[in-house]
C-alpha cells in the first residue's frame, strides 16, 4: 500500500522500512534515493531478503548487502532466484518388470514364445 502513500511518507526510512518487512515490494515505491542508500538497503534487506530484488542494481553486488541477504534469507531468496544451490542426489526409478504386450515384450500378441 505504500505506492498509494505520499511522497514524504515514501521518503520516510521507517514507513518504507515497516512496509518492506510486510512485503518486499514496497521497496519500489520507496523513493529512488533510499533504493540507492546503502545503510537503508543494509536495513532492508534484514526486514526481507527478497527486498533485494528490487534495490538500486548498483547495489545488487554490494559483499555487505550480500552477505546479510544469503545470511538471512539464503534458501528462500536463492530458490526464488534459482541460484545455483548443489543438487540432491536423484533416485533411481525401481526396474518395473516387463508387461506382455506393452511394447516391451519381444513376441507379438497370440504367439508363443
Amino acid at each position: 500500500a505504500l505506492e498509494f502513500a505520499s511522497k514524504e511518507l515514501r521518503r520516510d526510512p521507517q514507513v518504507v522500512l515497516a512496509a518492506v518487512a510486510n512485503d518486499a515490494r514496497a521497496m519500489l515505491a520507496a523513493d529512488a534515493r533510499l533504493r540507492k542508500d546503502k545503510r537503508f538497503v543494509l536495513l532492508a534487506v534484514e526486514q526481507n531478503s527478497f527486498a533485494m530484488d528490487y534495490v538500486d542494481k548498483d547495489l545488487k553486488s554490494d559483499p555487505d548487502i550480500l552477505r546479510v541477504v544469503l545470511g538471512k534469507g539464503a534458501s528462500a531468496w536463492a530458490a526464488k532466484k534459482r541460484v545455483a544451490t548443489p543438487p540432491t542426489p536423484a533416485k533411481q526409478a525401481p526396474t518395473l518388470p516387463r508387461v506382455f504386450g506393452s511394447g516391451g515384450d519381444p513376441a507379438p500378441l497370440g504367439q508363443a514364445r
